[in-house]
């Protein structure tokens, strides 16, 4: 993502962003698709894209931001990224379907905005460099 190398963006603001925007679809997204059901498939289909574009970018952020955080200090991580987010991403989306049918698609949208709130709250301050340790072979 371009925007993962953009200075003006905050990498912590954009998680918070992303959780408070998750939170939200959660709790309006239920009455939006209740209001809709009646409505034309073109005019569903245009709510549908519009209220879950502006969470789709955000949700495309994270990685490359963390990327670009981990190549500029680094490097020699960058492929341990890329295999820990490929396993990462196997697992969540199979967890992810097992909650959704137990416990339903809102818990399921609450418990990535709270990750998402976690992730904001470790992740290191920009102004500061921080010091990753280097192992053997990396």
């Amino acid at each position: 993502s371009l925007w993962a190398r953009a200075p003006w963006l905050p990498r912590r603001g954009a998680l918070a962003a992303l959780a408070v925007l998750a939170l939200l679809t959660a709790l309006v997204g239920r009455p939006l698709v209740g209001a809709a059901l009646g409505w034309p498939g073109a005019a569903r289909i245009a709510v549908a894209a519009v209220s879950l574009a502006p969470l789709a970018v955000l949700m495309g952020l994270p990685f490359p931001l963390g990327l670009a955080w981990l190549e500029a200090r680094a490097p020699g991580w960058t492929p341990w990224a890329w295999a820990v987010n490929g396993c990462a991403s196997v697992v969540a989306s199979v967890l992810a379907a097992i909650l959704a049918l137990s416990l339903g698609f809102t818990v399921v949208i609450c418990l990535g905005a709270g990750a998402y709130a976690v992730a904001m709250l470790v992740l290191p301050r920009q102004r500061h460099k921080h010091h990753i340790p280097q192992v053997a072979g990396l």
